[in-house]
């Protein structure tokens, strides 16, 4: 009965496994071959340093149904970049950089949000297009209600939404992979 138990075991975890590993490559497939060089560029620059924070994801913000490729890295939290890339003439432009703190980021009403988080003080951050270059529209909160739920200071309906759905996990969060 114990191999029985040790044969299941090792089947599980293995089966565990190559699911994460299916679903990074499936991640990595997903990247527009215009791309390759961008990531190719970070993987060779965190081998060098000391990178903590570093991910990414795609999503269209410029509107034109052809994903864009977002980065956050970074040495720590307090120091992490924002960058968006988009394809301009068959090869990548950088439209974005800004900070990137310790975010979540993720599609609410049509829009990408990022929340950034950092000793009980934050910023609620709505990314826009411009047709050149991504706007951002940041909304601080520092303030947590009695039932531990945060709030916009000054308060803010829209911001205050925002956090309410981010807080209760009712938002459509953006999927990342470690870069």
């Amino acid at each position: 009965m114990f191999k029985f138990f040790v044969t299941l075991s090792v089947f599980v975890i293995g089966l565990a496994a190559f699911s994460f590993e299916a679903n990074a490559e499936t991640m990595t497939d997903e990247i527009p071959s215009e791309y390759q060089s961008v990531l190719a560029s970070f993987h060779e620059s965190i081998k060098d340093g000391p990178i903590i924070n570093s991910e990414f994801f795609l999503y269209d913000i410029t509107g034109d149904d052809f994903p864009e490729l977002w980065i956050s890295v970074g040495p720590s939290e307090a120091e992490t970049q924002l960058l968006a890339y988009t394809i301009v003439n068959g090869g990548p432009v950088k439209i974005f950089e800004g900070e990137g703190g310790d975010s979540d980021y993720f599609v609410y009403n049509d829009r990408l949000i990022g929340v950034m988080c950092n000793s009980g003080e934050g910023v609620v951050i709505t990314y826009g297009y411009d047709g050149k270059t991504v706007t951002e529209s940041p909304i601080q909160f520092s303030m947590w209600n009695e039932d531990g739920k945060p709030l916009s200071t000054p308060h803010d309906p829209v911001a205050d939404e925002i956090l309410l759905n981010w807080n209760n996990k009712l938002v459509n969060r953006i999927k990342s992979m470690r870069l």
